[in-house]
């Protein structure tokens, strides 16, 4: 056996003429870079340091063709092949497979390849105030779509031009129960004219990751987009067949330790405008659809439930303005109260273990919509106390000067203080670590949203590749109870060409792509959508080390890597702002290194 693939591995390395390979330059690199797309890096500062990146890094070593990883069950652990053509290349292909040869290897199905798809930004990210935002590295060609790799022969294999640089980006989805071990893989790279195999050497530790994940984090999905990204009537709610698409955004999300939250979804049901009194209500179409998602039965373990589902309860119903007396009436109140009352006695008949949150309404700007918050918060938490959580986006103290239309308007806030709140999500410039913590110790939960460096990693495709992977090491370190991005699909007509989903913000909404406009069916990841779930396996790492030895003192030592974000200041000693960038390394090998100290200690307390 060894002879022979010692005869194979001869072979491959040559042309079928015989002749020495040379159509093609290949390395690897971590999952923590952009490669530009003539092969130089969008990280200037690790290029310096690591002028020989190409031939040795962190997970590469050129000069025994080889790929070191290391990892735990129920972990995705990745890395990106580099292709340059030095000749017109036909047929490209690149499949992970087992080496039989090997003491021990990992099932090929385990992994994944996906060709990384360029978008060419003209303009670098700017907020609507025309400020450039301090996470973008400018305008140019980004990596950020992932097609995956048909498994078909002949289907969906990229040509490409000598000179040209193809990026390839690799998943190894580790099971639970693969015993720790040295397990040995090949990656083998093949055109019409040459082929090469690079060695996968996979150390897998003596534990798994759980696979429920630890920390909340709310994807918010929008199902306006959803249909006109994937191409679909606009009449789609009623189509199974659409559902089942819907649903492989449900598991796309899940694989990446997220909770997908659809929104606006929700029975059918109808008030009496003079009582508030419910006289129909038919759960059967969210029943038949959201079911699935809400009791596991898509999902391929019963942890991969989404930890929130949003409580078909919002700003929009029930209207105020539908029952005698007006918004805010006692008719009003009825009404908000018996449908919560409706809402948490279903999910507990259905046995539905997704905690309820009552995403009222994004980011009260006006005095009225904080009053109204007032009265929706507290009518819930006198008709179903705790059962559904109040998710409030918005700083957790009194807005005045430090909302943005406060400010500008002078306007009086009234106070949201002694509201009934649950969870306080702040914007990442506002999150003030005292008051965060202050909000916790009244039992409240304080989470984080996006916004730029320094105060978070920007969500956006010109950030750097590490730039949403801070997200769950910020999370750790300032002890986070959730994380929140505003939307995952919110695609602008053309997401493949013109990324700009909100104002100037390049892909800002976004982390799935659409299938449809590709011909794919289901959902395609991102670049970023990688880094995100990067970040939420270190979070893990951590909480199995401290679970473990809550004094350990790698736990403090987070700032090696991570030294300061969210917002400066707190609301007794005012806001101050904070320019430039993030207070956090750029060399994804200090990352890669840290991690490992962690997951080893994480071995020896096992």
């Amino acid at each position: 056996m060894i002879q022979r693939l010692s005869f194979v591995l001869a072979l491959l390395v040559t042309s079928p003429l015989g002749l020495p390979a040379q159509a093609m330059d290949v390395w690897v690199i971590s999952d923590g870079l952009k490669v530009k797309i003539d092969g130089r890096l969008w990280n200037r500062a690790y290029e310096q340091k690591h002028p020989d990146y190409r031939l040795a890094n962190a997970v590469w070593d050129d000069g025994n063709n080889l790929v070191s990883l290391s990892a735990a069950g129920n972990e995705v652990v990745a890395f990106q092949v580099v292709i340059q053509a030095r000749t017109n290349l036909e047929n490209l292909d690149i499949s992970f497979q087992m080496d039989t040869s090997a003491k021990a290897s990992i099932p090929a199905a385990r992994g994944s390849v996906f060709q990384e798809k360029y978008i060419e930004l003209i303009a670098p990210s700017r907020f609507s105030d025309g400020r450039r935002a301090t996470a973008s590295l400018g305008p140019g060609a980004y990596p950020d779509a992932l097609i995956p790799l048909q498994a078909d022969a002949g289907a969906n294999r990229p040509a490409l031009a000598a000179g040209a640089v193809a990026v390839f980006w690799v998943d190894l989805d580790l099971p639970g129960d693969l015993p720790g071990d040295l397990y040995t893989n090949l990656l083998v790279i093949t055109t019409t004219d040459e082929s090469r195999i690079l060695r996968i050497r996979t150390t897998v530790l003596n534990y798994a990751l759980p696979i429920r994940h630890s920390l909340p984090v709310y994807w918010q999905f929008f199902p306006t987009s959803f249909w006109r990204g994937e191409q679909l009537p606009e009449t789609w709610f009623g189509a199974p067949g659409n559902w089942s698409l819907i649903y492989d955004y449900y598991r796309l999300a899940a694989a990446h330790r997220a909770d997908l939250v659809l929104r606006g979804v929700r029975p059918a049901v109808t008030f009496d405008p003079r009582t508030g009194e419910i006289t129909a209500l038919d759960w059967t179409y969210y029943d038949r659809y959201m079911g699935p998602i809400l009791d596991g039965s898509i999902f391929t373990s019963p942890d991969l439930i989404p930890l929130v589902v949003e409580a078909p309860l919002r700003e929009d119903f029930p209207a105020g303005r539908s029952f005698a007396g007006g918004p805010f009436g006692s008719v009003h109140k009825r009404a908000v109260q018996n449908w919560a009352q409706q809402i948490v006695q279903h999910f507990k008949d259905r046995g539905w273990p997704s905690r309820l949150i009552c995403y009222f309404e994004d980011e009260p700007n006006t005095p009225q919509q904080y009053i109204a918050h007032q009265h929706y918060s507290r009518w819930i938490e006198e008709a179903v106390g705790d059962q559904i959580a109040y998710l409030i986006t918005e700083q957790p103290f009194d807005a005045d000067p430090y909302r943005w239309n406060s400010r500008r308007r002078r306007a009086q806030f009234p106070s949201l203080m002694q509201a009934p709140i649950d969870i306080w999500a702040a914007v990442a410039l506002l999150a003030f670590p005292d008051d965060l913590r202050a909000v916790q110790q009244t039992e409240a939960e304080a989470w984080v949203y996006q916004w730029d460096e320094p105060y978070i990693g920007g969500q956006f495709i010109d950030a750097d590749g590490l730039s949403l992977r801070t997200w769950g090491l910020i999370a750790w370190h300032y002890q986070l109870d959730g994380l929140l991005y505003w939307a995952v699909n919110f695609w602008p007509a053309q997401p493949y060409e013109n990324p700009l989903s909100q104002g100037q913000l390049n892909g800002d909404g976004t982390l799935f792509y659409p299938g449809a406009p590709l011909g794919q069916a289901g959902p395609i990841s991102s670049v970023r959508m990688k880094a995100f779930r990067r970040g939420l396996l270190d979070y893990e790492y951590l909480k199995l080390l401290y679970d473990l030895d809550p004094g350990n003192p790698l736990l403090s030592q987070t700032d090696r890597i991570l030294e300061r974000a969210l917002g400066a200041g707190n609301h007794r000693n005012g806001y101050r702002e904070r320019r430039g960038p993030g207070a956090w390394s750029r060399d994804p090998d200090e990352w890669i290194a840290f991690m490992g100290r962690v997951a080893a200690e994480v071995a020896r307390l096992k």
